[in-house]
């Protein structure tokens, strides 16, 4: 699908801290601001399926966090060239765990 171009205006402040939170996420503003508005329509769809009882399937905020998850999990693997993040989450708990209880941390 063919992306299309949308212009917003914000002022100064709002902008710098637009900018500041996408280099917090090391994202670029435009990405920041793409994810914004999809979990707010995200949101707002939710709150629609709540309202109205006749939706045919209501999305859930659950069901909207996990369609997130399955985004993002897909924009890292193109990223990475399709492999995905090896972690052993077994050790990376434990380690964190004996760091803590030696005082390493």
């Amino acid at each position: 699908m063919k992306k299309q171009s949308i212009q917003i205006y914000a002022d100064p402040e709002l902008k710098h801290r637009i900018e500041e939170a996408a280099a917090k996420h090391n994202v670029p503003v435009a990405e920041y601001c793409l994810e914004a508005v999809e979990q707010k329509l995200a949101e707002d769809a939710a709150l629609e399926g709540v309202n109205n009882k006749a939706a045919a399937t209501p999305v859930t905020q659950k069901d909207a966090l996990m369609d997130e998850i399955h985004e993002l999990r897909e924009r890292i693997l193109a990223r990475r060239g399709g492999k995905p993040i090896e972690i052993d989450v077994l050790e990376l708990v434990r380690s964190e765990r004996d760091d803590e209880l030696t005082g390493m941390r």
